[in-house]
């Protein structure tokens, strides 16, 4: 459970820089995407954190996927990013999850996850 409340908060934290960095970026004016999920998570307060993903382009394709440790433990979320290319989803989907099940082997637990970096 403490792993879990420090990976909430490490996740807190870097969603608030991120927002702020967004928000100055824009000059203190908010765009309708931090306005539609603004008003999504006041709507629905079982969501804990929501994170939008887009660009001007449309040029970037995402997979999310569950983040699991060693034993197979739930232990949070990772979103892998590739350059989109049509007719390539399921290529993305494939990588990604070879991608994630890499990180699962070399991710013992989730405390390992805190951890200093040799």
């Amino acid at each position: 459970m403490r792993g879990s409340k420090k990976m909430n908060w490490a996740m807190t934290l870097l969603l608030v820089s991120g927002s702020a960095l967004f928000v100055s970026a824009q000059e203190g004016k908010k765009i309708y995407a931090q306005k539609l999920v603004d008003e999504t998570l006041a709507n629905h307060k079982e969501v804990v954190i929501m994170a939008m993903h887009v660009n001007k382009k449309g040029d970037h394709f995402e997979v999310e996927l569950v983040l699991q440790d060693q034993s197979g433990k739930t232990i949070g979320a990772v979103g892998i990013v590739f350059m989109y290319e049509k007719g390539k989803e399921a290529e993305f989907q494939k990588k990604a999850e070879q991608v994630r099940d890499e990180m699962k082997q070399k991710t013992p637990t989730i405390a390992k996850l805190f951890e200093p970096a040799d």
